[in-house]
């Protein structure tokens, strides 16, 4: 299973390994309706299939229906740089040690 389109399902992802479009790629996607550009984003597991979703120039996420797709071409390649901060908890030497779970 190809990791590069992780949360993707159905026939989103048919259509994304189809085209050799991975996440973090720049694409024109040609609906029925509109023609959208952004960058294929990552999607959650236990989301809806046969959705692919874009971030648009203007910072929205959008979610596109696979039947309403008529065209995907990948035009470019994002790097994600991003990085969850570490951050410090504060600590009472009068209070007992606890462990977050998450």
């Amino acid at each position: 299973m190809n990791e590069s389109l992780k949360g993707y399902k159905g026939k989103a992802r048919e259509c994304l390994e189809r085209e050799n479009i991975q996440i973090w790629d720049i694409v024109e996607l040609i609906t029925k309706k509109t023609t959208l550009k952004g960058i294929i984003l990552p999607r959650n597991e236990y989301s809806a299939p046969n959705f692919i979703e874009i971030k648009l120039k203007n910072n929205y996420n959008v979610g596109i229906n696979i039947s309403d797709v008529i065209e995907i071409k990948k035009t470019g390649k994002k790097e994600a740089n991003y990085k969850i901060p570490e951050k410090k908890f504060p600590k009472k030497k009068n209070l007992p040690n606890i462990k977050l779970l998450g």
